[in-house]
């Protein structure tokens, strides 16, 4: 039997004010699930230059493995996010080389920019995304809140 899986999407990119973590706020499409994923301060770089399209300089990692599957005509198809222990989590790359189907784990802040980048789904398992919930990862985030920074561009550049 398949595990059921639900996609989610990219709803913002958040720096905590007082801890200075940043975080991927990702919410299901029904708009009833929230996920926060926590990242490293380049990877949320990398996100909002990514969701914005921005320049940026210098290419990121991921815009050169965007290069590569082009040039060897990969085909990315969606990214998977799974929790871990910890509030932690990590992400796997699916993606067709030829009619070979291949698989390839990524930290989740680089699995989520590539997800940008490449225009392909992000996934959970319900039972991940239901155990999410369970294992103390906040199911909502105030993004209004005094202590929580949406990030874009212009901010990224000032950090």
């Amino acid at each position: 039997m398949v595990p059921q899986t639900c996609e989610l999407e990219i709803k913002a990119i958040v720096l905590h004010r007082r801890t200075h973590e940043p975080s991927a706020i990702l919410q299901d499409r029904t708009g009833l699930r929230v996920v926060t994923v926590p990242v490293d301060l380049a990877e949320a770089g990398a996100l909002v230059i990514g969701i914005e399209q921005s320049e940026s300089g210098l290419p990121f990692p991921e815009d050169l493995v965007v290069r590569l599957f082009d040039k060897h005509r990969f085909t990315a198809e969606g990214v998977y996010l799974r929790p871990l222990k910890h509030d932690r989590f990590e992400t796997s790359l699916h993606y067709r080389a030829g009619r070979r189907h291949h698989e390839i784990r990524l930290r989740p802040g680089e699995g989520l920019s590539l997800s940008v980048r490449f225009e392909v789904p992000i996934y959970i398992r319900m039972d991940d995304l239901n155990r999410c919930s369970s294992c103390g990862i906040p199911s909502s985030l105030d993004l209004f809140s005094q202590d929580v920074l949406l990030l874009d561009s212009a901010s990224i550049r000032g950090l």
